[in-house]
């Protein structure tokens, strides 16, 4: 009976993974079909090169050596392409204030070396002290660089509240996405590291639905058409201009 429900779960993961296949390919044309690479060029390379790894993965599931190794690599390459693309959004959200601009860079990397200290004290404190557990370690440095991701996220939308920038749809689709996969990858790899492999189906079934619907966001928020603000929506440009003048002066003292 155990092993009837297993083979099920795993046909729905196969399932979940064909569909996150389709919904990739839609993505990578409908930001080359309207020209969205030009805009979003970090975001572009990561759709992109998720494609190339899960169709790489997918040919690869009969090898399990080499798929692991393909995995670890693509794995490696998400996690540095998802936070240039959250860097990508700041520097989209402040385009048209220089000193917000400079202020938002200096915050983001600090932010960004405060989570990598917590992401590192993580590491210390579960790494198991057993050579061979090398699963359990890679999730563990992966749980915690999940945690420097989510941080910042965290960090992205706080900041845009606090000074009531506007969002632009697409930006917003981007960042939203991003950050509901980052939330259960991060939630799923703390639970496999506390219990072990045996929730590990279950992890990847929340893992392929959070990216299926990650994807099924891109897509929508990349199709809308971005519509013009109404003045109620948009933060006052006197005050926009205030806090940009403010930062300017003191970073020419």
């Amino acid at each position: 009976m155990l092993r009837g429900e297993a083979m099920v779960s795993m046909s729905l993961v196969k399932g979940l993974w064909q569909i996150a296949i389709i919904l990739k390919v839609v993505l990578v044309a409908v930001l080359i079909a309207r020209r969205m690479w030009r805009r979003f060029p970090v975001f572009t390379a990561y759709a992109s090169t998720s494609l190339a790894v899960s169709l790489l993965l997918f040919t690869l599931r009969g090898t399990p050596q080499t798929y692991i190794y393909v995995f670890w690599c693509g794995e490696v390459a998400a996690v540095v392409l998802s936070f240039s693309v959250v860097y990508e959004i700041f520097r989209d959200l402040l385009g048209s204030c220089p000193a917000l601009n400079r202020v938002a860079s200096f915050l983001f990397w600090g932010f960004l070396a405060t989570f990598v200290v917590l992401g590192c004290l993580v590491i210390y404190v579960k790494f198991p002290h057993v050579p061979s557990q090398v699963t359990a370690s890679l999730l563990i440095v992966e749980e915690a660089v999940r945690l420097v991701e989510v941080g910042l996220l965290v960090f992205l939308f706080l900041f845009a509240s606090a000074f009531g920038l506007h969002w632009r749809k697409s930006l917003f689709g981007i960042a939203v996405g991003l950050a509901l996969y980052a939330v259960v990858e991060l939630t799923g790899e703390a639970m496999v590291a506390q219990f072990g492999l045996v929730i590990g189906l279950a992890f990847n079934m929340a893992r392929m639905l959070s990216i299926n619907c990650s994807l099924l966001l891109w897509i929508g928020y990349m199709l809308v058409p971005e519509r013009v603000a109404s003045v109620a929506e948009l933060p006052k440009p006197a005050q926009l201009e205030q806090w940009n003048q403010a930062v300017m002066e003191l970073i020419n003292q």
